[in-house]
């Protein structure tokens, strides 16, 4: 994906996720869309500098997004053993 394309799905899950919620989440296959995108950057981001350790908050100013879609995406590379997080809550490319 390129810097432009990853730039486009950021910006479009924070829409997504400013839109107010309603009865039925239309939205929902374009979000989980775009949140597997940003997982796909973070998990680059990772692998070229594998060094990087992040807390949520940091990730959030980094990618761009809410600190809530950050956490959420750390949390599934974490689940998914792609990312390692320590006791002090910072997020690392797993060994």
């Amino acid at each position: 994906m390129t810097d432009r394309g990853a730039q486009r799905a950021v910006s479009h899950v924070t829409a997504l996720l400013m839109k107010p919620a309603s009865g039925s989440s239309a939205y929902g296959p374009a979000l989980a869309e775009t949140i597997h995108a940003l997982a796909l950057r973070v998990r680059g981001e990772c692998e070229e500098m594998p060094g990087l350790r992040l807390t949520v908050l940091q990730a959030a100013r980094l990618f761009g997004v809410a600190p809530d879609v950050a956490h959420a995406v750390l949390d599934d590379l974490h689940r998914a053993s792609v990312l390692a997080c320590s006791d002090r809550g910072m997020y690392s490319l797993s060994r």
